[in-house]
């Protein structure tokens, strides 16, 4: 075959498949833009209060709700059983849990599984101790779009700083700040508050 032929080919597949990624993402940009004007869910909105709820602590059975939040920041993961990213991503979250238990702020994953169902997912895991369950209609007050993993950053008043799944900038640069207070070395540029690592500059 001729290698003129082969080499046009191929520059064609490569240009199809260039057009082929900018429409995904443009196609993507106009989707999120539009979706609240169609009704379609969103994440939760920055500057907006969390949406009551209330959940259980799956290692103790304390209540967990909007109250029991108030006077610190923090963050809460949105995980499931059988979420192939979600379990991709434990130690990511593992690490982060680390980090925001040492500057002192809330750190919880949520469930939706049922108490049974959850247990099982994380008898032989640490997360027993920060995860709790909630019922569907709390799951999804909390995380509308039923999206997962996903995170959702507050502050000390129960105010939504960010919300998004897990793997956008806003948690890349979270992970990368918060990482940093476990880790051994020069303290100068530690995040010392909660705020350093997730109100200024992640979002």
């Amino acid at each position: 075959m001729d290698v003129t032929f082969i080499g046009f080919v191929l520059a064609f597949l490569a240009f199809a498949i260039a057009i082929n990624s900018f429409l995904i993402i443009r196609t993507a940009k106009m989707i999120e833009a539009i979706a609240p004007a169609i009704g379609m869910p969103s994440p939760l909105c920055e500057g907006t209060p969390l949406p009551a709820f209330s959940g259980s602590m799956i290692q103790t059975g304390e209540t967990v709700c909007n109250a029991s939040l108030v006077g610190k920041p923090g963050v809460i993961i949105f995980m499931t059983s059988g979420c192939a990213v979600c379990e991709e991503k434990k130690p990511e979250i593992l690490r982060a849990r680390q980090g925001a238990k040492a500057l002192g702020v809330i750190f919880l994953v949520a469930e939706m599984d049922s108490l049974h169902a959850a247990q099982q997912d994380l008898s032989r895991t640490s997360f027993l101790s920060f995860t709790m369950t909630l019922n569907k209609k709390s799951f999804y007050r909390l995380n509308p779009t039923k999206s997962m993993p996903l995170y959702v950053f507050f502050d000390e008043n129960g105010i939504v700083k960010a919300s998004n799944l897990i793997g956008d900038e806003n948690w890349t640069l979270f992970i990368e700040k918060v990482t940093a207070v476990t880790l051994p070395g020069d303290d100068s540029n530690r995040p010392t508050e909660f705020s350093d690592t997730v109100f200024s500059g992640a979002v």
